[in-house]
C-alpha cells in the first residue's frame, strides 16, 4: 500500500465529484473530468501496489505487474478514448460531414474496445480457466475478433453510431401539433390547418 498514491486518488475523486456538482459546464469539463477519473484509477492502482515489480519467489498477481507490461494497453486505450472524444466533438460542432463523422465516431468506438481488452489481458481479467454461473472452465485466451460479446457490441455501435445526430432526440412534431391546436383556437377557424402564422398546415 502506497499512501501518497492513495492520497492522490482520494483528491482525484474529490476533484471530479466538485466538477460534477457543479451548476452548469464550461468548455473542457468533459476532457477534464476524463483526465481526473483516469488519473484517480492510475493512482488507485499504484496505491494497491499494481505497478511493483515483482520478486520471483512471489505469486503471480493482476495487482502486481510491472509499469511495461500495461502502459502499452492503457496507452491505447487512452488514446483511443481521447480520438473517440475529438470525433464526437468535431461531429458536434459539424467540422466533419455527418457521414464521415459518424464513421470516425464508430472507428474511434471499436478502438476503444480493442484498448479495454488488450488492457483486460494485462491485468489478467481474460486469464484462461475462468470459472462460468455453471461451475465450467472455459477458455478465456481467445482473441478479440474471436469472442461474440465484442461483435454484439461492434454490431450495436454500427447501429448507433453513424446517425447519431442526424435525427433529434425528442420528436419535434409534436410541438407543431400544439402550435395548430393553439391556431385553431387563436383564429377560431376549425377548417384550416395554421402554423406559425404563415401559411397551412398539411399535416395530419
Amino acid at each position: 500500500m502506497h499512501p501518497r498514491s492513495l492520497v492522490v486518488a482520494l483528491l482525484a475523486a474529490v476533484l471530479l465529484f466538485a466538477l460534477v456538482a457543479q451548476n452548469g459546464q464550461f468548455r473542457f469539463s468533459v476532457p477534464l473530468g476524463l483526465a481526473l477519473l483516469l488519473s484517480g484509477i492510475a493512482a488507485l492502482f499504484d496505491a494497491l501496489g499494481t505497478f511493483d515489480p515483482r520478486a520471483d519467489h512471489e505469486p503471480v498477481s493482476a495487482l502486481a505487474l510491472p509499469l511495461p507490461v500495461v502502459a502499452r494497453p492503457l496507452g491505447l486505450l487512452v488514446i483511443a478514448g481521447v480520438a473517440f472524444g475529438a470525433s464526437l466533438a468535431l461531429g458536434q460542432a459539424n467540422f466533419l460531414p455527418p457521414i464521415v463523422a459518424g464513421a470516425a465516431v464508430f472507428g474511434t468506438y471499436v478502438g476503444m474496445l480493442a484498448g479495454v481488452f488488450a488492457a483486460g489481458k494485462a491485468l489478467g481479467v481474460f486469464d484462461a480457466g475462468v470459472a462460468d454461473a455453471n461451475g465450467a472452465l472455459y477458455d478465456a485466451s481467445r482473441p478479440l475478433h474471436r469472442r461474440y460479446g465484442f461483435w454484439l457490441l461492434v454490431l450495436a455501435g454500427a447501429l448507433f453510431f453513424p446517425t447519431l445526430g442526424m435525427f433529434s432526440l425528442s420528436d419535434p412534431w409534436e410541438t407543431h401539433y400544439g402550435e395548430v391546436a393553439r391556431e385553431i383556437l387563436a383564429r377560431d377557424d376549425w377548417i384550416s390547418l395554421w402554423w406559425a402564422q404563415d401559411d397551412w398546415f398539411w399535416s395530419k
